[in-house]
């Protein structure tokens, strides 16, 4: 079983996505959706190669979608899953890898 790691941009995406739903006046759908989230990621741990290999935007990255809401963006290594970010609906994730501006 693999270790779960969350980069520095995934924690600011989660804690930007829950924001976001609290303040459309929702902040227990909002802690919900989290956890939801986080709960998934956490399933990593143990199938860490699962979800769509995209090494053609940046080597090793997979991706995963969580709920047609959200996009999860890893890595995987001998000792851990690398969590680099966490895209909210609508957004162009490829666009920011093909960009550089990610991990």
């Amino acid at each position: 079983m693999r270790r779960i790691v969350y980069a520095q941009s995934a924690l600011s995406d989660l804690i930007a996505m829950e924001s976001w739903i609290a303040e459309q006046g929702a902040p227990r759908t909002a802690a919900a959706y989290v956890e939801r989230l986080q709960d998934r990621i956490a399933t990593l741990a143990q199938v860490p190669l699962r979800g769509l290999d995209r090494g053609d935007l940046l080597p090793g990255l997979r991706i995963m979608p969580f709920e047609a809401s959200a996009t999860i963006a890893f890595s995987v290594d001998d000792g851990a899953v690398v969590i680099l970010r966490v895209f909210y609906r609508g957004r162009d994730w490829e666009k920011d890898f093909e960009e550089g501006e990610t991990p």
